[in-house]
């Protein structure tokens, strides 16, 4: 039959809930509780406060299931229902005589289900609380439950107001032997703390969809529902359990636990700032989550009469969206209860002052009411920090943490303690979160604490009578322990932008809530922090260059025995140890810059408008600074780059530029160089190994920390063993390259910490494996090899690490001789032993030889030119390190004139082994001619002519250097006056040569020349002027030396009209007029006819800006003057020996 169950938040209130079914069916059985204890222990239904196993109690089970249940809020009318509210029906009319029932017109759930409903009564009360004195316990699946604010509280009402409602026995019920009992701790019956009642709702994928009233909007007095809601929150719990118990001393527990749920905010808008957030899912599992640990989350209230709820939440393995504004409203709709009051008396209680009003004032102020007691505890969660939480691509700073807050108000005041166990801090974009995340720091415990500040005393005594008036400011202490943070430029502008956008948000919506009050709201509690206190043992801040997508560390500033406290606004002490190291790229490790200086007090005071600043080092500790060339070198470098760094995020969409992740572990190039197929290994094992030791926990941590150690040991256990070793091998071909990466670790090792060597295994084709080389640092290393093949020697085989500009590091494996082609053309090596070609070297470039041929003597040839024999390259015979053989010599060709080539023959400073190869074999070009002049030139040795470009080189193979040169220079307006004649044994250690140059008109320019011995006994002549004039004014101006007949030579008409396309060079030709220069303008720049224009006063050519004021002269006309700048500048490079002169065009401002 269809059946409607009343439950009435209270006797005496008129607020129902009210369940309606189409049929109910009962089921009433006594049973002892042993047989029903796996319901209890299913359900976590127990008593904490002592288990008397000498009784089971008789529980009376009753189990009722209610068929197509539907659900409802109600009210009791003492009045009949008026016609025209549409937003009631009646219930069980004429049921009762004086009241009537109503009910909203929609259910709270989406569907009608079959509840089933278990009730527990002990009935063995009076001797035993072994069970709880009533148990529910139900269950709810695969439905939308609709929470309204308004049923949420009358559904908390009815639990505790109702079920919990503590009964008052009459006494003549009561036995006999419970009277005789002694009146210590015998209240209604019982002399220990049990269960009074223990309600149990289990949650089986299941909706709870949080609503709150309409902002704005109020309710018509005609109608008692109906009240328009909003979406707030859902809640989605795939598996969960609501608990409430309550207990015999009035005090009550609400406990949901969830073992996999979602948090979905639901807002149309944020109320404060208007937008929507676009990321709704406030709280979900980490997607790290394991079965391991099920629990996912569990939020406890406990709850005592005339005290503060006391909230604890506990979340693990969860992912946290920090929406301040929703996390506050989600806290106020939990708290939300009921104000109805019962009453069970009539009397009134009436208040009575005592006292006079200064004795009621006294001079201590009342104290105001606690009002928070909140516990957070979080284990393994993702906290996340929304820059903004409107758009989709928002930066969000992501703390991993395991922490513990403790924060109450107790007498009024707020205090707090925060405890982070271990805390790692990055950050995102969030339309990718794992693509774009970056570490920012390693894991590191926080400890703050924030309580009233006691020592707060005020300015002087008050009168007598009247309260106190200082102001108690709180006090912050922090401790941090352990931290290390790494930064790049793209690290400080995502979390600078994020910080404002976060707090830019936070104040938009601070002041607005969705909550509706129930009752008289408390006074906000201000926190006004008077003293903070930062401690720490050590601190680490790295300074990273990621810009090239690798991470490099640059600088790594450390503080020490840390000590801050700033007592006021105007006063702050502390005290540390200040250190810092730069990052050695070369040997990849860190070098000190500032050594260790101890600081015992700086002391910062301001008072009025000046400000202190006090520093007392201690007496022993010296400031040292440790400036290195590779310090300099790496210094420049990056200021080089730092405009471009800038300006590419200046440039680029800013939230493009930030879409990629860095690397926290370098990326490696092998390069195969040894003409041969290598192997490799990076110390990473194969699958079934690295299975094994992950079920060993241990051994997994210690694999984790030492894999290239572990399989260093594994091959040479091999090896000993007989047996194929279990590390992974990477196959490289011959001249090929290959990218790979070792194991992720990530670089965060302190001063106290080693980070475990980067090891490399190398086995070349025909070869036994290498031993381990560290490939850290960049250098080169020697190993020798046995071969495993009849037909090949034992080989030494060159490793070398170095670092590209982006922060790759290359690992080359080659032999131990290489040959360099310095010729024009391109140079075949040939085996003297079978005549086989082994390789062909392009100009300007070098190959080391195959290793197989490594023991071999070398036949070279030019390809491209037409020569008809081999030139002989012998090695074996340079065997002391250091030491060159050098050589000159031709090869016949069929062309005119023979092919001339220098050979060179070193020997390196490798590990002495006479036997095996560790030269460097230089082919050279016999005459280099660089021309290091503005314009192209003609070079004339004996019968070659030879041009040269301006700024390049040629390379000269048709000239017997081993006789004297006889040189001539050519250009387009002058020439060589004589021959300048070079002799390669009167060079030595460099020669400069003079050549004097006149143009058509007969005017000096000297040329020079530097001529120095290359490699191979080559001959490079480097040409060059010690002036370039840049005429950049926009007018014709003719140059020439104070004093001399004539004005610089090369001077044309063309310069007249200031249509020259190249700068002039310029030298004082004239040793008999003083080096200084006088200027004039071009003949025919002024208009009118009989213009003459005269030459400026003299002026040195030194580096530096100076300023010239030239005139052109008429007998009737006014002077024209012209106001020019001249900026002397010195070349740099391989134009150092050259000054460059600018003029320049300059305004004057009267």
């Amino acid at each position: 039959c269809p059946t409607t169950i009343v439950l009435p938040l209270n006797q005496c209130s008129d607020l129902l809930l009210v369940l309606e079914s189409d049929g109910l069916r009962l089921n009433n059985e006594f049973k002892p509780m042993s047989s029903v204890e796996d319901v209890f222990q299913k359900n976590c239904i127990d008593n904490d406060y002592g288990y008397d196993t000498s009784v089971d109690c008789l529980l009376d089970c009753l189990k009722v299931v209610l068929l197509e249940l539907r659900a409802y809020e109600g009210r009791r009318l003492a009045t009949p229902l008026k016609k025209d509210d549409k937003t009631v029906r009646a219930v069980g009319r004429g049921a009762f005589d004086s009241t009537e029932m109503v009910t909203s017109l929609e259910s709270v759930f989406n569907r009608r289900f079959d509840l089933s409903v278990d009730v527990f009564r002990n009935l063995d009360g009076v001797r035993s609380h072994n069970a709880p004195d009533l148990t529910v316990v139900t269950s709810i699946s695969k439905l939308m439950w609709r929470m309204t604010s308004d049923f949420y509280v009358l559904f908390r009402g009815v639990l505790e107001k109702n079920f919990g409602d503590s009964l008052i026995p009459i006494p003549e019920t009561i036995p006999i032997e419970i009277l005789q009992k002694p009146t210590t701790g015998c209240e209604v019956g019982s002399d220990s703390k049990y269960a009074t009642l223990s309600f149990r709702l289990l949650l089986d994928e299941v909706e709870l969809d949080c609503q709150v009233p309409l902002v704005g909007y109020q309710p018509s007095p005609q109608t008692l529902f109906g009240k328009p809601f909003t979406p707030f929150a859902v809640m989605q719990l795939q598996s969960a359990r609501v608990s409430f118990d309550v207990f015999i001393d009035g005090q009550s527990e609400l406990d949901l636990v969830c073992e996999s749920t979602h948090l979905l905010d639901t807002r149309k808008v944020q109320l404060g700032s208007g937008t929507k957030n676009v990321f709704n899912t406030i709280l979900q599992p980490r997607d790290s989550s394991t079965k391991e640990f099920p629990l996912m989350s569990e939020a406890h209230i406990m709850m005592r009469k005339d005290e503060v709820p006391v909230v604890t939440l506990v979340l693990m393995h969860s992912r946290v969206l920090l929406l301040y504004d929703w996390l506050n409203d989600a806290k106020n709709f939990i708290l939300l209860s009921t104000d109805f009051v019962p009453k069970y008396r009539d009397d009134p209680v009436r208040y009575v002052a005592v006292g006079g009003v200064v004795a009621r004032m006294g001079s201590i102020p009342l104290e105001q009411q606690q009002t928070l007691a909140l516990k957070i505890t979080l284990r393994d969660s993702d906290l996340y920090l929304l820059e903004n939480p409107s758009i989709a691509n928002s930066f969000a700073v992501v703390a991993t943490t395991n922490a513990v807050l403790n924060l109450n108000d107790t007498g009024g005041v707020i205090s707090a303690n925060l405890e982070i166990q271990n805390m790692a801090v990055g950050w995102c974009c969030m339309q990718d979160e794992k693509r774009t995340l970056n570490q920012c720091s390693n894991e590191f415990s926080i400890a703050v604490s924030m309580a009233m500040n006691e020592a707060a005393t005020p300015a002087s005594e008050p009168p007598r009578g009247l309260p106190s008036l200082a102001v108690r400011r709180h006090s912050m202490e922090v401790d941090i322990s352990g931290m290390i943070g790494r930064l790049s430029y793209k690290d400080m502008q995502v979390l600078r932008t994020t910080a404002e956008g976060y707090i830019k948000n936070f104040y938009e919506n601070i002041t607005k809530t969705m909550i509706p009050v129930i009752g008289t709201p408390p006074p906000p509690k201000s926190i006004e922090i008077g003293r903070v206190m930062l401690k720490t043992e050590r601190a680490d801040l790295w300074l990273l260059d990621d810009f090239q997508g690798s991470s490099i560390p640059l600088l790594r500033v450390s503080l020490s025995n840390l000590s801050m406290d700033r007592q006021s606004e105007d006063r702050l002490v502390s005290s540390f140890a200040l250190s810092a190291d730069y990052f050695n790229q070369r040997v990849f490790g860190w070098e000190p810059m500032v050594e260790k200086w101890s600081v015992l007090r700086f002391l910062v005071a301001k008072k009025d408008n000046t400000q202190n600043v006090d520093l007392v080092a201690e007496s022993r500790s010296t400031l040292d600074i440790n400036i290195t060339e590779q310090l300099m070198q790496q210094a420049m470098q990056f200021s080089s780059r730092w405009p471009a760094i800038r300006a590419s995020f200046e440039r680029d969409d800013f939230r493009y530029s930030f879409s990629r992740s860095r690397s926290d572990h370098l990326p490696y190039l092998f390069k195969n160089e040894t003409g041969c197929e290598v192997m490799f290994s990076t110390g990473e094992l194969v699958a079934n190994f690295v299975n094994t030791l992950i079920s060993i926990p241990i051994a997994f941590l210690f694999c984790w920390m030492c894999f290239p150690t572990i399989a260093v040991e594994d091959i040479q256990l091999a090896r000993n063993q007989q047996r194929k070793a279990t590390v992974r091998w990477i196959t490289v071909p011959k001249d090929k390259e290959h990218t790979f990466e070792f194991p992720a670790r990530l670089l965060l090792y302190s001063h106290s910490e080693r980070e475990p060597p980067r090891q490399l295994i190398v086995k070349v084709n025909g070869w036994d494996e290498i031993s381990p080389v560290h490939v850290d640092a960049c250098g080169t290393y020697f190993r020798l090899v046995k071969p495993v093949k009849k037909n090949l020697q034992m080989a030494r085989v060159v490793i070398r690490v170095t670092m590209e500009k982006d922060g790759k590091k290359v690992v080359s494996v080659r032999s131990s001789i290489d040959i360099h082609n310095q010729l024009p053309h391109q140079l075949a090596v040939f085996s003297a032993e079978e005549g086989k070609e082994l390789m062909l070297i392009e100009p300007s470039q070098s190959k080391p030889v195959p290793l197989p041929f490594a023991h071999c003597q070398f036949l070279v040839r030019p390809e491209g030119y037409q020569v008809q024999e081999k030139a002989e390259i012998t090695w074996s015979n340079v065997r002391v390190a250091g030491e060159t053989l050098n050589r000159t010599e031709y090869l016949e060709s069929s062309k005119s004139y023979n092919y001339w080539m220098c050979t060179s023959v070193r020997r390196e400073q490798y590990p002495d082994h006479e036997g095996l190869p560790g030269h460097s074999i230089y082919v050279v070009a016999p005459l280099t001619v660089q021309n290091l002049l503005p314009i192209d030139v003609e070079i004339h040795i004996l019968d070659h002519v030879l041009p040269v470009a301006a700024g390049k080189q040629l390379l000269i193979t048709t000239v017997d250097i081993t006789k004297t040169l006889a040189i001539r220079v050519i250009t387009d307006r002058l020439r060589t006056v004589q021959e300048c004649y070079i002799s390669k044994s009167g060079i030595g250690e460099g020669q400069l040569v003079s050549l004097r140059l006149r143009d058509s008109n007969g005017r000096p320019l000297d040329m020079y020349g530097n001529v120095r011995l290359g490699v191979g006994g080559s001959i490079s002549l480097s040409l060059w002027v010690p002036y370039w004039i840049v005429n950049k004014s926009g007018i014709p101006l003719i140059l020439k030396q104070e004093a001399a007949d004539s004005e610089a030579a090369g001077q044309m008409a063309e310069h007249e009209q200031a249509k020259d396309r190249h700068p002039l060079m310029f030298s004082f030709a004239d040793d008999g007029c003083p080096k200084q220069c006088v200027v004039r303008v071009g003949h025919g720049l002024a208009k009118e006819p009989n213009y003459r224009p005269r030459y400026s006063h003299k002026f040195a050519l030194t580096p530096g800006v100076q300023a010239l004021k030239l005139s052109v002269v008429h007998e009737s006309l006014p002077t024209l003057y012209y106001n020019i700048g001249v900026e002397v500048r010195a070349g740099t490079g391989r134009y150092k020996d050259t000054q460059v002169v600018l003029l320049t065009s300059r305004y004057v401002i009267s």
